[in-house]
């Protein structure tokens, strides 16, 4: 796979006439070297993730196929999560999840959910971008020629057949994918508590204070009752005697 053409829209270098309204884009051309595996119409994976994000391409990728312009417009979205102790989110990369992110020399990728497989913990902060692709076909007959030039010109090995069937191999080795934002603005959802610490200790209070007074007061009925009990037993006995005593004397 060789890459032909990277630029920025809205850059002074690499843009033609065609292309100097666009703003906020960026296109990549590619020429695949089919004739080299054998293998005609070889297409690409593509996928859009944020620099700390580890590009699961074999999962999250998205198929282009050669032999047409691929629009990728995407917006972008971050969910924030407490931490303890509302919830048991992570943003600290474990030992092992470390020893397989050091095998990514030069990048610096932070704790992912996707790729623990057990004893997994939430993220804090999880990025997702909502994908919406379109294609045409592609390359136009005007833009012929400057590939045909620029493909000779370049040190892309080239079919023996080139010469009569150069058109062909264009058409089945050209692609183009195009990453445009939708939204400049971020989408931000993030979770807030709903009570704090100042707000717990008044609730605390109150509700140890009702507890209290509820147990207060049944303390207090309680010892009514065996109050109550113990009178009624005094005077059952009371009479009891009385009534005896009173026997004995007739």
């Amino acid at each position: 796979m060789y890459i032909d053409h990277i630029f920025v829209i809205g850059s002074t270098t690499n843009r033609t006439r065609r292309q100097a309204g666009r703003r906020r884009s960026i296109i990549r051309e590619f020429a695949l070297n089919t004739s080299t595996h054998g293998i005609p119409d070889v297409g690409m994976i593509a996928m859009v993730h944020d620099n700390p994000q580890l590009p699961l391409i074999d999962s999250a990728g998205m198929a282009v196929a050669t032999g047409f312009k691929h629009r990728i417009t995407y917006t972008k979205k971050i969910i924030s999560y407490l931490r303890s102790p509302y919830s048991t989110c992570n943003d600290k990369i474990p030992p092992v999840m470390l020893a397989i992110l050091d095998n990514y020399q030069g990048a610096k990728y932070g704790y992912s959910e996707d790729i623990c497989y057990e004893l997994c913990t939430q993220q804090c902060f999880v990025t997702n971008f909502n994908i919406k692709p379109s294609l045409w076909k592609t390359p136009p007959t005007w833009l012929m020629d400057d590939i045909k030039t620029f493909l000779e010109n370049s040190e892309i090995p080239l079919s023996i057949d080139w010469p009569t069937n150069w058109r062909s191999h264009v058409d089945s080795s050209y692609l183009s994918v195009e990453l445009v934002h939708e939204s400049t603005l971020i989408e931000n959802y993030t979770q807030i508590s709903t009570m704090t610490a100042v707000d717990a200790l008044p609730n605390v209070g109150g509700q140890t204070g009702l507890w209290i007074g509820v147990s207060f007061l049944s303390i207090m009925g309680l010892a009514e009752i065996l109050y109550r009990l113990a009178r009624h037993q005094y005077y059952a006995i009371r009479r009891a005697y009385n009534r005896t005593q009173d026997d004995s004397k007739i």
